[in-house]
């Protein structure tokens, strides 16, 4: 059987999307439906399945790359493993029409009743806004299932299904606003005849007594056409993000968080993972990683044998030091530092400073430079009084000082000390 070519399917308007995901692999076997990529358009993603179940022969685009209708996906070189054990069994079913179980399966192909959903009357609302659709293309749902995911000004609703069957066909996309009466999508609805063949085909995999060794050939053949016919079920043990149920929005919002879909405990019906589960995932995250590191957010200090490189000796610290330590560490996580640099003459007060030695030496004092700075930074304090301000305790007001109080800091044989002098503009 020739190998059959997969292309891009109708985009619904959009002249071309990324591809931001493969689904699939060459060499793999693959079902009908079964989502092959994910594209990705400005306003959505999207999965786009397979009409047709076989083996993956090729590839043909690559992620990243913009594709368009009517692109080429894959190739499939198609399966006809289940029409060969039909056509090999077929004349054993038609001898024993006795059997229910084997008419049944050697009926005719099941009538289909496609029904349209539509948005319910929607609460007094005139208008939502379409924010996510849970289901794709291809994908069974039951009856209460949710379809899509609908936000007004006032609340989020979810849309069920109607009926049990398959989606046809999506007829909106994530951003819609939607009205009441509007088309949703187009299911292929399962009828009674449908249910009652499911039914039959479950009683056959189901194990029988075994007599003698032709039963047994005959059991195995029942239960070989009934698997055949059965569709395949995917692999649930695999690790791989599209093997996990959820939908586009979710899937761009992983990759956006850097959420492994894998690693997430879903809480959506049929085990689906919604964005709260994402959300409860990082949030679960970076709570452990806090509660590694210290409760200030600051890396711990490391523990280091300072004796391995050399003589040592340990005392305690003051309680000089521990005050000073935690005031400046206070002061360095809480006030903004700023390092203006700027040039003046001072020609003049080094000329009037030396000239005032010889009284200072009398009073045994030592004037230094330091004492005419102070003098200034209290003018300028005054002249520029937001300068004199702090902001207050709760952050929504600003403190004005009267007064020009100025630190500074001395080094002390007890350590360094910053004395506060007071009213340095009256002295």
């Amino acid at each position: 059987m020739a190998n059959q070519k997969i292309l891009i399917p109708e985009l619904g308007g959009a002249d071309a999307v990324e591809v931001i995901e493969i689904s699939v692999a060459v060499g793999d076997q693959i079902d009908k439906d079964q989502s092959i990529i994910v594209v990705e358009s400005d306003k959505a993603s999207m999965d786009i399945p397979s009409p047709e179940e076989g083996e993956v022969v090729s590839i043909s685009v690559a992620e990243g790359d913009e594709v368009k209708e009517g692109d080429v996906i894959l190739e499939l070189s198609a399966s006809s493993e289940s029409k060969e054990v039909l056509t090999s069994n077929k004349s054993e079913i038609s001898d024993n029409k006795d059997d229910p179980v084997d008419y049944e399966i050697a009926s005719a192909p099941p009538e289909t009743n496609s029904e349209i959903v539509l948005v319910p009357d929607l609460g007094g609302a005139d208008k939502v806004e379409l924010i996510e659709i849970l289901v794709n293309v291809g994908e069974r749902v039951n009856e209460g299932d949710g379809i899509i995911l609908m936000e007004s000004d006032k609340a989020s609703m979810e849309l069920p299904s109607p009926f049990t069957g398959t989606i046809l066909s999506l007829k909106v996309k994530e951003g819609d606003l939607l009205a009441e009466g509007d088309t949703v999508a187009e299911l292929e609805v399962l009828t009674s005849r449908d249910e009652k063949q499911v039914e039959t085909k479950k009683e056959v995999v189901e194990p029988t007594p075994l007599k003698d060794s032709s039963s047994l050939n005959k059991d195995n053949t029942k239960k070989e056409i009934s698997s055949e016919l059965q569709p395949k079920e995917k692999n649930t043990n695999q690790e791989i993000s599209h093997d996990v149920h959820a939908g586009p929005a979710v899937r761009k919002l992983a990759r956006e968080l850097g959420v492994e879909l894998s690693n997430v405990s879903a809480s959506g019906s049929r085990g689906r993972i919604d964005k709260q589960d994402l959300y409860d995932y990082v949030k679960n995250q970076v709570n452990n990683e806090s509660n590694n590191s210290s409760s200030s957010g600051i890396p711990s200090v490391p523990v280091i044998d300072f004796s391995q490189f050399g003589e040592i000796s340990i005392e305690p610290m003051t309680k000089l030091h521990n005050i000073t330590a935690a005031n400046m560490h206070r002061s360095w996580l809480n006030v903004p530092h700023v390092t203006q640099f700027d040039e003046a003459d001072i020609s003049d007060l080094e000329i009037f400073r030396s000239s005032l030695k010889s009284e200072m030496e009398k009073r045994k004092i030592k004037i230094t430079p330091l004492a005419f700075i102070m003098k200034a930074v209290s003018a300028a304090l005054i002249e520029n009084p937001m300068f004199n301000s702090s902001i207050s305790e709760d952050g929504k007001s600003i403190i004005f000082k009267k007064y020009v109080n100025i630190g500074m800091a001395v080094d002390t044989p007890a350590g360094l000390m910053v004395p506060v002098i007071r009213d340095v503009d009256k002295k």
